[in-house]
């Protein structure tokens, strides 16, 4: 996977750089699985404060407290955990807590911070603050109605080129769009798009047969999968999605297309102005949680495919992101 390189290289370089370091030095045992090495030097006093930008019970909410159960039974803090509205938490986060390592937000929607096709100007953006670690992708998938004479992609692109085919997104100007855009512009043909509200909304349509085809998440769709109802004809993620119901469907590799299609990613970003220690200790735990059974529980039942950049490396995978959206969008804001 070409975006993991950075990482791997970087983990590489440092394992070996330990294993000089440490030759003739005592050996050490070895840490629990799943347990966190975190950076010597620093560890948070008084209560660390986990916000989630949305309201209690979504998959927001779900991610953080799995998050701060973990860190929890790590000990080393004092936890609590606040719901906020929209995008308050980020500006709060902004405005009040630079310098301070006490807080930490968790997304499910990173590149709503990084750009947007929309002339929504949210105030801030991914340098607003420190980006600790991006920890899953949300695999996005073609959906068609289980009866749609749309069998495969290759199906989708010929009919597209004999007539305009509509399809469902969730919101304007989101991950939905891009990737819409990067299918056009590979195949060379035009879609419709008709936007919704929610994921909700978007199955609906697919269900009444409203429009061709949708951009979904596998969370909003798995369980109409599991009933007949509707038909993933491409995942694309670089990888197959765990799920047994899904893991069939044929990456981009596998339908012809040589194409990094624009993910929505899931990340834990910091105030503005952390010290290196502060930063690599955030960077530890997150990782340490990343290898544990709390993690894999998470992301078994949320669908997400797992990833792991860190510090310098989760910056690199965003503007990564970020020069995909904008050779597609030169004229973009953001």
């Amino acid at each position: 996977m070409r975006r993991r390189w950075g990482a791997l290289l970087t983990g590489l370089a440092l394992a070996l750089t330990l294993t000089a370091a440490g030759c003739g030095d005592d050996e050490e045992e070895p840490a629990d699985e799943g347990q966190a090495a975190t950076a010597e030097g620093f560890k948070p006093e008084g209560t660390v404060n986990f916000w989630v930008p949305a309201p209690p019970g979504g998959g927001s909410d779900l991610m953080v407290r799995n998050f701060a159960d973990y860190y929890r039974e790590l000990g080393d803090a004092d936890v609590a955990i606040e719901n906020f509205e929209n995008y308050a938490a980020f500006e709060r986060l902004i405005d009040q807590h630079e310098g301070d390592p006490n807080y930490i937000v968790g997304s499910t929607s990173g590149s709503s911070y990084v750009w947007s096709l929309t002339e929504l100007d949210i105030g801030f953006d991914y340098n607003s603050f420190t980006n600790l670690s991006v920890f899953a992708e949300d695999g996005n998938f073609i959906v068609v109605p289980d009866d749609s004479p749309l069998k495969t992609y290759d199906d989708l692109i010929n009919a597209a080129k004999g007539k305009t085919l509509t399809v469902a997104h969730a919101g304007a100007g989101g991950v939905n769009a891009v990737a819409e855009q990067q299918i056009e512009q590979a195949a060379g043909v035009e879609f419709e798009p008709v936007i919704f509200e929610s994921g909700g909304e978007q199955l609906q349509a697919i269900l009444g047969k409203d429009v061709d085809f949708a951009m979904m998440e596998p969370s909003e769709f798995i369980q109409n999968v599991e009933k007949g109802d509707v038909r993933a004809i491409l995942n694309l993620s670089e990888e197959p999605n765990a799920s047994p119901l899904l893991a069939d469907v044929p990456v981009p590799s596998a339908a012809g297309l040589d194409v990094d299609f624009a993910n929505q990613f899931r990340a834990f970003i910091g105030a503005k102005g952390l010290t290196e220690e502060q930063n690599q200790y955030w960077v530890d735990v997150m990782e340490g949680w990343t290898q544990s059974d709390a993690y894999k529980t998470y992301v078994d039942e949320s669908l997400v495919s797992p990833v792991f950049f860190g510090g310098a490396d989760a910056v690199s995978y965003i503007e990564t992101e970020k020069a995909t959206f904008e050779e597609l969008n030169p004229d973009a804001k953001r």
